[in-house]
């Protein structure tokens, strides 16, 4: 994994650890977005698909996203996942 590889997985994890302990989606996305990104985190995921996110194994492992699948909640094409569509 290169250094840019190394940077998004750093991103990744404080963004897991910060929706895991310290706040919620729709809070962690404006501050990135206020920060100076296009997109927060959160909606990102859910662009992309939680379950493909899931399914697409080992880069980004989280303990909010499995759950969040078996429930149901897979992003935007399904209507739900870190937000409501």
């Amino acid at each position: 994994m290169g250094l840019q590889g190394q940077l998004e997985h750093a991103l990744w994890r404080a963004c897991d650890d910060l929706l895991f302990h310290h706040t919620n989606p729709w809070e962690l996305d404006e501050a990135l977005v206020s920060f100076g990104f296009d997109t927060g985190p959160c909606e990102l995921m859910d662009h992309i698909g939680l379950l493909a996110i899931v399914r697409g194994g080992g880069q980004f492992e989280s303990p909010v996203l499995p759950r969040m699948t078996s429930e149901g909640r897979i992003g935007k094409i399904g209507g739900v996942g870190f937000y409501r569509y």
